[in-house]
C-alpha cells in the first residue's frame, strides 16, 4: 500500500520509474532500521489512514502524503537536528522528482513543525501535526504498545534519564490549551490523550 502510493504520487511529477524505486527504496531502508520500534513504515501507514479521513479539507494532499514518508527519514535518538535532516532529504528527493520548489517549501514546513507540534497559520500543518501526535489519543493499550515502542528506540539511556526527559515532554503537551489544533482531531483524541499521558505521567 505505501509503495503503491508513493509511486503514484511521484509519477505525477516524474516519468523516471528508476528514480521513483529508488527513492521509495531509502525510505523503506530508514524506516526499516534495527534501532526503529515505532517510527517505522507502520507509522506511515497509520498516519495516512488518519488523513485520509480529513482528506477533504487539506488543500495540497500530495504535499501532504510527501511530507508524510519523509518526516521521520532521519531518526537517531542521540541527536535534536532529525527534522531538519529529514526535511533536507525531502527537498533533495522531491526536486529530483520534479516537485514544484513552492510545494517542496510546504513539505519542508509540515515536517520542520513536527518539533514543536505548535498552532500553524497553514491548515495542512494543523492537519498533519495533529494525525502525528494522534497515537496519543488511541486506545489504552494501543497507547501503552506505543509506550513500550518509543523506550525501545531510546534503550541507550538509563531510565532515570528517559523518565525524566520524557516527563517533560509529557508535562508540555498537557500545558497546551489544545493538543490538536483542528476540530476534527479535538473532537476524536483531546480527551483520550489527556487521559493517557496523565497515566503514564503517573508511573514515571
Amino acid at each position: 500500500m505505501l509503495q503503491q502510493l508513493f509511486a503514484k504520487t511521484a509519477q505525477c511529477y516524474s516519468s523516471d520509474a528508476a528514480l521513483i524505486a529508488d527513492c521509495w527504496s531509502q525510505i523503506e531502508k530508514q524506516h526499516n532500521e534495527p534501532t526503529r520500534h515505532y517510527h517505522t513504515l507502520h507509522h506511515l501507514r497509520d498516519l495516512i489512514l488518519k488523513l485520509e479521513k480529513v482528506k477533504s479539507e487539506i488543500d495540497d494532499w500530495d504535499a501532504i502524503i510527501f511530507a508524510t514518508f519523509y518526516h521521520d527519514f532521519i531518526y537517531t535518538v542521540t541527536q535534536n537536528d532529525n527534522e531538519m535532516l529529514s526535511a533536507e532529504a525531502a527537498r533533495g528527493h522531491l526536486t529530483q522528482l520534479g516537485f514544484p520548489a513552492s510545494r517542496i517549501i510546504r513539505v519542508e514546513k509540515h515536517i520542520l513543525a513536527t518539533r514543536q507540534h505548535a498552532v500553524s497559520v497553514d491548515s495542512d500543518t494543523n492537519f498533519f501535526n495533529d494525525a502525528d501526535l494522534a497515537i496519543l489519543g488511541a486506545d489504552e493499550n494501543v497507547y501503552l504498545a506505543y509506550t513500550r515502542q518509543v523506550r525501545e528506540e531510546f534503550q541507550v539511556y538509563p531510565d532515570a534519564i528517559f523518565n525524566a526527559g520524557r516527563k517533560k515532554i509529557l508535562q508540555d503537551i498537557l500545558a497546551m490549551e489544545k493538543i490538536f489544533k483542528t476540530a476534527y482531531f479535538f473532537a476524536h483524541f483531546e480527551k483520550s490523550a489527556r487521559q493517557n499521558l496523565s497515566k503514564e505521567m503517573l508511573v514515571l
